[in-house]
């Protein structure tokens, strides 16, 4: 099982559930991130009851394809990738523990972190109709009879975009970065950071500070017409060559899915109507209490 490549069962002790093994609501919940992060990354469907599959017994048969030339031309997840950069005599080779503990990091970060984030994105997009509906014009208008983008239809939705980058501004999914502990005395600002110093970077703070945004409370998706997320106040995804590698995909794709074919509301009993409600995780990651939607299935 995976939960025996990662001492202690890491995924239940860092999320507070099993949620590979679960049956129930947690499964149910995540299952959609999974099904993505599994097709994408390794090649192999999540959406089954008791998963049997160990990350070794995924790495060999696609390693020996590989060494046999058996693979698929068009067959391109991340395990495959991986694997061929290891054949790239100008590269270290991985050995199998290694791309084992690559994969289960992706895993980590990937599935708990996007569906936060899509419950934000759809309780903010269901709280501001106006928003919603720009959204699917623009969705309408640039996937036309497609029903996920292309690579090349990713860059043209530049407002759905607009919307990601903003929910993640006010919800970044980390809050706090994991803590660093300097090797030497620097200067930084005009201060002295001393060696041995804890580090840790505040996203949550940045994020709603009024000295880089203007009203920072507030759901502005237009904000980001001309904002660089470069600027060095924005880190929904990191920054720099550890940034996300999934970088909004998953999120695109599920909300062209939804906004093309539903119209999305509150609940009337909402607990949410007067702002979204957080919980926040020991770990520093940050998640909603569960939202409660309504779909309505547009006329086409």
């Amino acid at each position: 099982m995976l939960d025996e490549h990662i001492p202690n069962s890491l995924i239940a002790r860092y999320y507070g559930v099993n949620v590979v093994h679960s049956d129930g609501s947690v499964w149910r919940r995540y299952r959609f991130t999974l099904d993505v992060l599994g097709k994408a990354a390794f090649g192999i469907d999540f959406n089954s009851r008791g998963i049997g599959y160990k990350f070794d017994k995924i790495i060999e048969p696609k390693l020996e394809d590989l060494v046999n030339g058996n693979t698929e031309s068009n067959r391109k997840d991340l395990l495959d990738l991986m694997l061929k950069a290891c054949e790239d005599p100008e590269n270290q080779n991985l050995t199998n523990t290694e791309l084992r503990h690559n994969l289960g990091v992706f895993m980590l970060a990937g599935h708990d972190t996007t569906a936060s984030s899509l419950v934000t994105v759809l309780y903010l997009l269901a709280a501001h109709k106006d928003v919603q509906q720009k959204a699917r014009e623009e969705i309408l208008t640039v996937l036309d009879d497609d029903l996920t983008p292309s690579a090349e239809q990713h860059r043209s939705l530049k407002y759905l975009n607009m919307i990601i980058y903003e929910n993640l501004r006010l919800y970044p999914q980390i809050a706090i970065l994991p803590a660093r502990v300097t090797t030497k005395d620097i200067e930084c600002c005009g201060n002295v950071i001393t060696t041995g110093a804890c580090i840790q970077i505040f996203i949550y703070g940045i994020h709603h500070s009024s000295k880089f945004w203007k009203n920072p409370e507030e759901f502005l998706p237009e904000r980001f017409e001309n904002e660089s997320e470069e600027s060095g106040s924005w880190f929904g995804f990191g920054g720099g060559f550890r940034k996300c590698l999934g970088y909004m995909i998953e999120q695109r794709i599920v909300l062209c899915l939804l906004l093309r074919k539903y119209e999305i509301s509150l609940t009337s009993n909402s607990i949410h109507k007067d702002g979204l409600k957080i919980d926040m995780a020991y770990s520093g990651t940050m998640s909603p209490i569960p939202v409660g939607l309504l779909f309505k299935r547009r006329s086409e």
